[in-house]
């Protein structure tokens, strides 16, 4: 089984906000894995942001919390060629990344959604709720290959910062 990324992109920047909102008040809200999700919008300027909620941990965060960032600074960081390249070698669908990439233009904004294969969350439930909302879903399945590529690179971006 593979993992599976969703994003939904938004025409404005608060639309993601609210959709997130939307998400957090259902009462299934935990089986959508919001508290797992990254918003990121693109400014009126092009300034990008990524935003994630966090809480003080008790314990190392999870795989599940870690990705999305992960995937969404590959995505849209400076060096992005040479970040997404070894994704893509790993299996991580190029297309996928392209139209993602592309859809975040300014004044806009995305919810991203990495579902790991071992969590509680519902993929299809998440696909469906999704949908509700005003905004266009993009969804593909995820190596464990793409993943270990990432820590890779994430592992080796920490070592050079020390």
């Amino acid at each position: 089984m593979h993992n599976d990324l969703i994003v939904m992109t938004f025409d404005s920047e608060a639309d993601a906000l609210k959709a997130r909102g939307g998400l957090e008040i259902m009462r299934n809200s935990q089986m959508l894995g919001v508290m797992d999700t990254v918003m990121v919008t693109r400014d009126r300027a092009g300034e990008l942001i990524v935003h994630q909620q966090s809480a003080l941990p008790t314990q190392p965060p999870s795989l599940g919390i870690q990705m999305p960032r992960m995937l969404a600074n590959a995505f849209f960081a400076e060096q992005r060629e040479e970040r997404l390249q070894p994704l893509v070698d790993a299996g991580l669908d190029e297309r996928f990344v392209a139209e993602v990439s592309s859809a975040l233009v300014p004044g806009s904004s995305m919810l991203l959604n990495y579902v790991r294969r071992d969590s509680l969350v519902d993929t299809q439930r998440l696909l469906g709720t999704l949908r509700q909302f005003k905004g266009t879903l993009y969804h593909t399945t995820v190596p464990e290959e793409v993943e270990e590529a990432i820590l890779k690179q994430s592992e080796h971006e920490q070592a050079l910062t020390r």
